[in-house]
């Protein structure tokens, strides 16, 4: 499938401070990042194919888009760029560039940034989950699929844990179970 963003520069405005100076371009490759590494892996071929070519006549996924999908991407996108912004690569390393009429950001104060824009991507990314499963994953007639037979969670490897005082393993991954009792 052909990329197509489902964000752009206009859209941040109502998330995330960012000055007019800031070229799109300068944001074009967070944004894809987001989206196709971020966002795409997670989400059934169908739904995502759906907001790349038919969200103006789904009114139901407009509305989830808006308020749950945008704001994730935006925070996300933002993330990257807070990331990278300023840094080049060169043939010396990665290189900050300095100017006389400003003070760069310390690397303390970038990361608080950081955990900052991470959190709020982090709660839109709970609330798209939750609406979702609350929606029973059904937008305009249409229920989607997210976890058939090819299950996207189970790519994620297989991590046994030993709790304290405990003989049994705790299976995280697949078929994770909070408490021993539960398990067995």
């Amino acid at each position: 499938m052909a990329y197509k963003p489902l964000i752009i520069k206009s859209d941040f405005d109502a998330y995330c401070r960012m000055s007019k100076n800031i070229k799109d371009s300068d944001l074009d490759i967070h944004i894809r990042d987001t989206q196709e590494v971020e966002f795409e892996s997670w989400v059934s071929n169908e739904f995502y194919t759906d907001l790349m070519d038919n969200l103006a006549t789904k009114p139901q996924l407009t509305a989830l888009f808006n308020e749950y999908i945008k704001p994730f991407l935006v925070l996300g996108s933002y993330y990257r760029f807070l990331l990278w912004h300023g840094a080049n690569v060169s043939q010396y390393g990665i290189r900050q560039n300095n100017e006389d009429t400003s003070v760069e950001v310390t690397d303390k104060r970038r990361a608080e940034l950081m955990g900052d824009v991470q959190s709020k991507k982090n709660a839109y990314l709970n609330k798209l989950k939750d609406k979702l499963f609350n929606d029973n994953f059904t937008y305009d007639s249409v229920q989607y699929n997210f976890y058939d037979t090819y299950d996207k969670r189970e790519l994620m490897q297989e991590q046994n844990i030993r709790q304290l005082g405990q003989r049994k393993l705790i299976k995280k991954g697949r078929g994770f179970c909070g408490y021993p009792k539960d398990c067995w």
